[in-house]
């Protein structure tokens, strides 16, 4: 796959070789950082058989001291080459494990504090979010989740499990004894406690048995009967890295070195919210992108 046809090079813009959807995804993303940047970019696919000198020689055709890397094993990849080697800005779902020559990392999960805030919305009584979460891996989500429910005077439970098998005894532990009143549960984007075939179906059970509130970063988990969930913006969020972009190529701080999705659209499930007896005005429908099923506002 040849590069992108964008500006002269100078930025490097790396992303994965990759089948649709998620190639008009990275486009989208590429495109807004194009968008926003005030420098030249180029962009490159990192295929999964190159090695990190073949990068390299691309790299050094630009002069730019930093690259913006989309995608984990892009990021892998780079971080292989010499010390000399660009700083890096990464676009991905978790945080780096290495943060070697990462200067900022935006992720693909959604901000807690937007999801907590919709929650908020579409019922005041909710004074609880539940989490069933593994920590070791997402302690940095789940400060700015702590933070945000402690702003919004809520209290965050975090449940820790380190597999599904732990994740499926926690959540059947926690769904039994919430109030549907005060309660509400979220669902995180994390593949070691939750999958799609056994605990989210079990999960979701409980929302219908016990018109539990049961809200998730993933989309996908609105269709399937979550009452709402957050998905990118995949322009928005690549202009928004190209203004990180041009703060680093400044030299101005960066306060979050590791940063949540805040450039988001939302679904809601209304089947769910009439179930559940949410009785939510027509104006509030309306700040949804997406109501589900299709066409049911």
């Amino acid at each position: 796959m040849p590069p992108i046809p964008l500006l002269a090079a100078d930025i490097p813009i790396f992303y994965p070789e990759v089948k649709e959807p998620y190639l008009t995804i990275f486009m989208d993303t590429v495109r807004g950082i194009e968008s926003s940047v005030k420098l030249p970019v180029k962009g490159r696919v990192v295929n999964r058989d190159e090695t990190p000198a073949q990068l390299q020689a691309w790299a050094n055709q630009s002069k730019a001291p930093m690259a913006i890397v989309i995608g984990p094993n892009s990021l892998k990849t780079l971080q292989a080459l010499p010390a000399d080697a660009a700083i890096l800005s990464a676009v991905f779902l978790t945080e780096p494990g290495n943060f070697n020559k990462v200067a900022v990392a935006v992720t693909y999960s959604p901000d807690p504090a937007l999801l907590f805030s919709i929650m908020q919305r579409l019922d005041k009584r909710v004074k609880r979010v539940h989490v069933v979460i593994n920590q070791t891996r997402w302690q940095w989500l789940l400060n700015v989740a702590e933070s945000a429910a402690q702003s919004m005077n809520m209290q965050l439970v975090i449940h820790h499990a380190q597999n599904l098998s732990e994740s499926a005894k926690k959540y059947d532990q926690v769904l039994k004894t919430m109030d549907p009143t005060i309660d509400s549960m979220w669902l995180p984007e994390d593949s070691s406690t939750m999958d799609t075939q056994v605990i989210l179906p079990m999960v979701l059970k409980w929302l219908w048995d016990r018109d539990l509130k049961i809200f998730s970063s993933s989309v996908a988990h609105v269709g399937r009967g979550a009452l709402f969930g957050l998905y990118p913006q995949n322009f928005e969020m690549g202009a928004y890295v190209g203004t990180l972009t041009q703060k680093i190529m400044n030299h101005q701080p960066i306060d979050e070195p590791i940063q949540p999705l805040r450039q988001v659209n939302s679904a809601i499930n209304i089947r769910a919210m009439q179930h559940i007896g949410l009785d939510v005005d027509q104006q509030t429908l309306k700040t949804f992108t997406v109501v589900l099923p299709k066409d049911a506002r």
